[in-house]
């Protein structure tokens, strides 16, 4: 939904070969009943009327379920962004696994092209087979947590992951005390497109580390590389 005219919304989705339903809401009427309008922009200015951009989730009963806005107005989500951060879709390409005798894990990216200041969603799943755990922050000093980093672009950036909570775990025979993660742990986090990237191909670049225990013995420390193409058009859409 946005304030343009039919005409001009027509002609955008024939540009793009977009397939949904574009709504316009001419003379901003329903932008404002959301409190979206941007009330810094001059009514003699190119941005007047504009809403401030955002997401609304909306089931079967009208009912709205969830929502997504950036503080700043450049950052938009790609569509596959939308399906897997706000629907728990579960990302079936651009996925990468990987696996040991104690557990089975899977990482992707949401999206292989993104234009300006687009919002991409970064996934990590990983799921233990019973009697396995891996470690969480802090740590004693020797061990290893679980740690998913990505290696740093000048034309992106990626969000810290959330982990799940921990629960504490006790080895008396080491006098230590460990933080245990859940033996599913699901991550999800924004991969952000620079307002000015340089067009062009690239990887994006992440490694995943831990160390995987039972109640009696600890196994060497994992380390899995992988690589992502990403195409990034320094364009909006």
């Amino acid at each position: 939904m946005s304030y343009d005219a039919v005409g001009v919304l027509h002609a955008f989705s024939e540009k793009y070969e977009i397939t949904y339903p574009l709504l316009s809401d001419e003379g901003s009427k329903v932008i404002r009943s959301y409190g979206l309008f941007n009330t810094e922009a001059k009514p003699d200015s190119r941005g007047f009327g504009i809403p401030r951009p955002g997401i609304y989730i909306i089931d079967e009963n009208l009912k709205v379920v969830e929502k997504h806005f950036e503080q700043s107005h450049r950052p938009r989500p790609t569509a596959e962004n939308v399906l897997v951060m706000l629907l728990d879709k579960k990302l079936e390409s651009n996925v990468k696994t990987f696996e040991t005798s104690y557990l089975t894990g899977r990482i992707g990216i949401t999206d292989t092209i993104a234009y300006r200041a687009q919002l991409l969603t970064a996934v990590v799943d990983i799921k233990l087979k019973d009697g396995f755990h891996v470690y969480g922050k802090p740590i004693p000093q020797g061990y290893i947590p679980l740690e998913i980093k990505f290696e740093t672009n000048p034309n992106f950036e990626i969000d810290t992951f959330e982990f799940p909570k921990s629960k504490e775990f006790r080895i008396e025979a080491l006098g230590e005390t460990f933080n245990i993660l859940p033996d599913k742990i699901s991550l999800r986090t924004f991969l952000r497109i620079k307002n000015r990237p340089e067009s062009g191909n690239y990887w994006v670049k992440a490694t995943v580390t831990f160390q995987a225990c039972t109640d009696e013995v600890c196994m060497v420390p994992e380390k899995f590389k992988f690589e992502f193409p990403l195409r990034i058009v320094n364009q909006r859409l």
